[in-house]
């Protein structure tokens, strides 16, 4: 029973700073994730194409990054989880049809996508 008592104070003790952080937060306060660009900030900008959005909001995204992975020399462009292209296949995307645009880093890519994402990956969604 003394090892039972002693565990849950630990979770409690353990837990209830992480809630006191949470509450703290003010009403209406959204999170903010660096690896998304809204619609909203696509339309703030005036962007005509996905690659404007990108090059503009978030160039980082677009850098080659050295690896000994793979022979892949660029990240990778999903269109609605169909493998669209490299970086150049986003100026084919309309700005006015983007929900969102999301960059994948390489572990999570080559974890969701193979060996052969070790640059990572740019997935835009857009409205059905």
């Amino acid at each position: 029973m003394s090892l039972l008592l002693t565990r849950l104070a630990l979770v409690g003790f353990l837990l209830i700073p992480g809630l006191a952080c949470r509450a703290r937060q003010p009403d209406g306060a959204e999170r903010v994730d660096r690896n998304v660009i809204t619609q909203a900030q696509i339309r703030e900008g005036g962007f005509r194409t996905a690659y404007e959005a990108v090059e503009s909001l978030k160039a980082p995204w677009l850098q080659i990054r050295p690896d000994g992975l793979s022979q892949q020399r660029e990240v990778l462009v999903y269109l609605d989880n169909s493998r669209l292209g490299g970086i150049q296949s986003l100026k084919q995307v309309q700005s006015a049809q983007i929900v969102l645009i999301r960059y994948y880093d390489s572990q999570t890519a080559i974890m969701r996508w193979g060996v052969d994402h070790s640059q990572g990956v740019i997935m835009v969604v857009t409205r059905d």
